[in-house]
């Protein structure tokens, strides 16, 4: 199974949830946003969600979630 078949699997079993980067690291994916491009260009739609959140010096940051929507 190549690392576009197991994120289009991790996104449909996460549902409305979608995965973050720390997701598809726990998989081996260290490029998740490259594997979204990939599957996107594939003709799938995927919606980004972009997150707050903190950091350890206190400063703000954001991630992106990712939602298959089918």
């Amino acid at each position: 199974m190549n690392q576009n078949q197991i994120v289009l699997r991790m996104l449909r079993h996460a549902g409305r949830k979608g995965i973050t980067a720390f997701d598809g690291l726990r998989r081996n994916v260290f490029r998740l946003g490259a594997r979204i491009w990939d599957l996107r260009e594939s003709g799938y739609p995927i919606r980004t969600i972009k997150e707050s959140h903190g950091t350890p010096t206190g400063n703000p940051g954001q991630h992106a979630r990712y939602v298959l929507e089918e």
